[in-house]
């Protein structure tokens, strides 16, 4: 976890906006209702796309006039200094939503488009841009397409304490590759039930008859998909997302604890 930490903290440092901002300015969101009309106000679902991986994010917003104001609380180190801050010069008009996130750091500019319920745009400053998007809670038309992940699935996944592990770091060396590229195998096998899924999914060379059963099967907007596992006594996530790509069905994202802590990665393939 500190080396995602350390990701972040160099994004925000190469994304901050070269005007100073009042990082104590106080915009926080408040929790009276919506004005008819008012697409924007409430708790948003977030995701903001760093350096391959997905970190999620819960954003308070409200709307006063095209004014909008409101915080960003991080979902993976929740409650540590920086994890949470306020937005400020935030406008809505037209659809397009922006604003600034203000860190210790520095501030980092949003930009996006509110369609269909969902938000989806850029975020950075500078040179640096990076993709995000965010989903309202609650909101029917956020719910996730039918989506079928019947089948076979391959792929790899890597842990960033395997990542870490000297032996990884040797093979990596002598293979002159990095140690991130250096993916463990895994399996996944779904089956449809009517509208619910049963599964499994096998680490390393396990046999896939032999694999974990899948305890939970959750959709989200724009193709989330989250896959729960039981190891032992652990609760894993793995959350991702499905996507084509020249005929090919993938499943990519990261690995997550039972309190959302990212511990890795994994990608899956939809075997033809």
């Amino acid at each position: 976890m500190k080396r995602i930490f350390l990701i972040l903290t160099a994004i925000w440092a190469l994304t901050t906006l070269s005007t100073g901002v009042d990082a104590k300015r106080q915009a926080g969101a408040q929790s009276q209702k919506p004005a008819i009309n008012d697409p924007i106000s409430g708790e948003w679902d977030m995701v903001m796309q760093i350096v391959g991986m997905s970190i999620p994010y819960k954003l308070k917003l409200k709307l006063e006039g095209d004014k909008v104001t409101g915080s960003m609380d991080s979902v993976v180190k929740s409650g540590d200094p920086g994890s949470s801050a306020p937005i400020s010069s935030g406008s809505f008009t037209g659809g397009k939503i922006s604003f600034t996130f203000d860190r210790p750091e520095g501030s980092v500019q949003f930009n996006g488009t509110l369609e269909n319920g969902k938000i989806v745009g850029e975020y950075g400053g500078k040179q640096v841009w990076q993709k995000w998007e965010a989903w309202k809670k609650d909101d029917p038309r956020s719910q996730a397409p039918s989506v079928n992940i019947e089948g076979e699935w391959e792929g790899s996944y890597m842990t960033f304490a395997l990542q870490n592990n000297e032996i990884t770091q040797q093979l990596a060396r002598l293979l002159g590759v990095s140690p991130q590229d250096m993916g463990r195998p895994l399996k996944a096998s779904f089956k449809k039930n009517g509208d619910s899924y049963t599964g499994l999914i096998a680490p390393e060379d396990k046999d896939i008859s032999k694999g974990d059963p899948v305890t939970k099967f959750a959709f989200g907007p724009d193709q989330k998909i989250e896959l729960t596992i039981k190891q032992g006594q652990s609760i894993v996530a793995f959350k991702g997302a499905l996507s084509q790509e020249k005929a090919e069905t993938k499943i990519a994202g990261n690995i997550c604890k039972e309190d959302g802590t990212v511990i890795g990665r994994f990608t899956l393939a939809k075997k033809k």
